[in-house]
């Protein structure tokens, strides 16, 4: 399951106004492609980088993407972060994805390709 920040333009969260008193704090973070973040900071950095360019962000489970897109978007407003769902099918199995399941996806892929 992952939670996918979409770049954001115009950050409109109710916290947003503290993802401009980050500065540079987190310019070297920009440029790695791993960070170890403490997890109540984990919504404010992923945030603050994703204003630079898309981020991909893998969670355990349904549950903690879902809180996780919920935490971003009160930095960077809920238009700017898209959960991409787990098929919730096994590949051994011969059920097909629920069509919700498949749209969403879709809606999200083709949202990073737009940005």
């Amino acid at each position: 399951m992952s939670a996918a920040p979409l770049p954001a333009t115009d950050v409109r969260g109710p916290l947003a106004s503290l993802l401009s008193r980050a500065g540079e704090d987190f310019y070297d973070l920009a440029f790695t492609s791993e960070a170890t973040v403490s997890p109540p900071l984990r919504p404010y950095v992923i945030a603050h980088l994703a204003k630079r360019r898309p981020l991909l962000v893998v969670t355990p489970t349904t549950k903690d993407a879902e809180a996780l897109v919920d935490d971003i978007g009160a930095f960077a407003g809920t238009d700017a972060v898209a959960l991409f769902p787990s098929w919730e099918t096994l590949p051994h199995e011969r059920l097909s994805p629920q069509p919700a399941t498949v749209g969403q996806r879709l809606r999200v892929l083709d949202q990073l390709r737009r940005d």
